[in-house]
């Protein structure tokens, strides 16, 4: 959505093409307008969602879509087509569809791992893939076309794979995908570049994003539950909501948040002690701890994947490798306010020579002005 808007206001054309089945299986609103200068987008939908998704997921192929997607390709006749999270609406499939530079970005880790987030068993990061048994403790079923040379052979039909990191560009290239690459990180909108207060009495520390278990939010309310020093708010949504609901009816240093509009995560994100990313995965990006630190708030981070290599190389906040290593940070945070102050000072700098609109669309730009050149010498 924030890739639309951002071409739209810098006077490209954009459509879209998203599945409406997808939306509905998964209990979701669609957060683009299907109208507005600039955009338009094409809703896919059939009469038999389920069976299309289970199509999809077994072959890797827009079975039902097909035709409307070739549809809409040849009215369109598009310059780049960018493909985004693509298991729903036609698989690796899809990839050999239509004309024109091919651009696909990776969000998660759907073209290595059959549950999209490399946490196997759903117990700890995967270091050592056993894809079939991790699958089926899942509680899915095996994808026949993960067992053949679909993928590759798709991702032949690609220009260029964009990766919002350099960990997740690697990890993809370490488990066997032949592929042209490179990072680009994502953006976070200007508005998130926002001074932050002066430091109060009573600061918390914030966690935004979805609420599920690969995401650490339960392991961070049971650890900060019996603090009575420190109040953890928390913002998102997600199947452990029930839970945590019940956790901060008991416990004052619990606060609970249904998802906030852009401008109250910024005022939460500025007035926060820091925010906190648990996760117990591997992220591609880290949206929270980017939008962390383009307001000038640092973070404290487990010290997994692309989460310690961005703390890293920002110094824009701190990480743990376990509880004790956690509380320490907190501790550090709450009692020297001159750390606190450096590390947000560090990360803001961070976000801002990294993660602008300006800076996100000029090398995008750059970067398909020259597949342009590549396509065509002459």
């Amino acid at each position: 959505r924030r890739l639309c808007e951002l071409l739209v206001s810098a006077g490209h054309e954009v459509s879209v093409l998203a599945s409406s089945d997808a939306f509905k299986l998964k209990q979701l609103e669609a957060k683009v307008a299907d109208q507005a200068p600039g955009l338009k987008v094409y809703r896919l939908r059939t009469s038999w969602p389920w069976m299309n998704a289970v199509l999809t997921h077994q072959t890797g192929l827009p079975v039902f879509y097909r035709a409307e997607i070739e549809r809409v390709l040849e009215e369109v006749r598009p310059d780049v087509i960018h493909y985004h999270n693509i298991s729903l609406l036609g698989g690796p499939g899809l990839l050999s569809l239509g004309q024109g530079v091919k651009i696909c970005t990776l969000h998660d880790h759907w073209a290595v791992c059959p549950t999209h987030a490399l946490f196997k068993f759903n117990r700890t990061p995967c270091r050592q893939k056993q894809c079939l048994l991790c699958t089926l403790k899942a509680g899915r079923l095996p994808q026949i076309w993960r067992y053949g040379s679909l993928l590759q052979k798709s991702l032949r039909q690609v220009d260029l794979i964009l990766s919002p990191s350099e960990f997740t560009l690697e990890r993809h290239k370490s488990d066997g995908l032949d592929f042209t690459g490179r990072v680009l990180p994502h953006f976070v909108p200007d508005t998130f570049r926002h001074s932050k207060p002066a430091p109060k009495e009573g600061d918390y520390l914030l966690y935004v994003g979805r609420l599920e278990h690969l995401k650490g939010i339960g392991w961070l309310a049971e650890t900060l539950a019996d603090r009575s020093d420190i109040k953890l708010v928390i913002a998102g949504d997600g199947a452990l909501r029930p839970q945590l609901a019940r956790m901060s009816e008991s416990s004052p240093s619990i606060k609970l948040l249904p998802w906030n509009s852009e401008e109250q995560l910024i005022e939460l994100y500025s007035n926060a002690l820091a925010t906190v990313v648990p996760s117990l995965c591997y992220e591609t990006f880290g949206l929270s701890l980017a939008e962390s630190m383009s307001c000038g708030t640092p973070v404290i981070a487990h010290d997994v994947g692309v989460l310690g290599e961005t703390v890293r190389a920002s110094g824009g906040g701190l990480l743990y490798q376990d509880q004790s290593g956690f509380h320490q940070a907190v501790d550090l945070l709450k009692e020297d306010h001159r750390t606190r102050e450096s590390l947000g000072e560090k990360a803001k700098n961070y976000a801002r020579e990294h993660w602008t609109e300006g800076r996100y669309l000029d090398e995008y730009l750059d970067i398909v002005e020259s597949l342009f050149a590549s396509h065509c010498p002459g």
